[in-house]
């Protein structure tokens, strides 16, 4: 099998293109990531960036070692039994891979385009 890379959920052989993973169902098989961000709130920012753009992002966390999950942005988040998240989870906008290196340029210029704060 032709593979691009590992699902980033399971870390399964993927064939480039292929999307949910067969072997986990991640959505994120064949996806990047666009932005990492330490907020829920900072991450929902670039989602919705790149949905005006025209763009296909997927919202996710990263657990403890790292390993995204899908989940979904208008929905209420909690880390699993309806306890609190911790303070350290971090939230990352995916990509599909074809869409990945305009993704980071529109980010990239958003960030650039903010006025600076006040001292």
């Amino acid at each position: 099998m032709d593979t691009e890379d590992g699902c980033p959920t399971c870390g399964e052989p993927v064939a480039a293109g292929a999307t949910p993973c067969p072997s986990c169902g991640s959505p994120l098989a064949g996806a990047r990531p666009a932005a990492v961000e330490a907020t829920r709130e900072e991450a929902l920012l670039a989602l919705r960036l790149l949905e005006s753009a025209g763009m296909h992002p997927i919202l996710a966390y990263l657990d403890d070692s790292g390993v995204p999950h899908a989940i979904v942005p208008d929905e209420p988040f909690t880390g699993g039994a309806g306890l609190l998240l911790p303070v350290t989870t971090v939230f990352a906008v995916y990509v599909p891979e074809p869409e990945a290196d305009e993704a980071k340029q529109i980010l990239d210029d958003a960030r650039t385009s903010l006025p600076e704060a006040d001292a």
